[in-house]
C-alpha cells in the first residue's frame, strides 16, 4: 500500500468534509439567530396584544359597572312607580347580585 498515493487522495475529501461542516456550522448559526430574531419579535407583538387585551377589558368591565348601574336605577323607579318597596332595599341594594369580574 502507497502512503503517498492514499495520503493524496484522502486529503482532498477530508479538506471537502471539513469546508462542509464549516458550511453546515455556519447555516446552523445563521438559522440560530433568524430564530432568535423570529422569537423576539412574536415577543414583542404577544406584548402588544395583551396590552390591547387589558385595555379592552377595562374598558368592557367599565361598561358593565355603567349598564349595572343602570339597571339598578331603572329597577329602584320601577319599584318606585309602582308604589312598592325597592326589594333588597334594607340591604344598601336592589337586590341584583353582580358577578365579581376579574382579569
Amino acid at each position: 500500500m502507497d502512503t503517498g498515493t492514499s495520503q493524496g487522495t484522502i486529503l482532498p475529501h477530508k479538506e471537502e468534509l471539513l469546508n462542509r461542516v464549516q458550511d453546515l456550522n455556519q447555516e446552523l448559526q445563521d438559522w440560530r439567530q433568524r430564530l432568535i430574531e423570529q422569537v423576539q419579535s412574536y415577543q414583542v407583538e404577544i406584548g402588544s396584544t395583551r396590552n390591547k387585551v387589558t385595555t379592552e377589558i377595562e374598558s368592557l368591565r367599565s361598561e358593565f359597572l355603567d349598564l349595572r348601574n343602570s339597571l339598578r336605577q331603572q329597577m329602584d323607579r320601577t319599584w318606585a312607580a309602582l308604589g312598592k318597596p325597592v326589594p333588597g332595599q334594607g340591604s344598601g341594594h336592589s337586590g341584583v347580585e353582580a358577578p365579581a369580574v376579574t382579569v
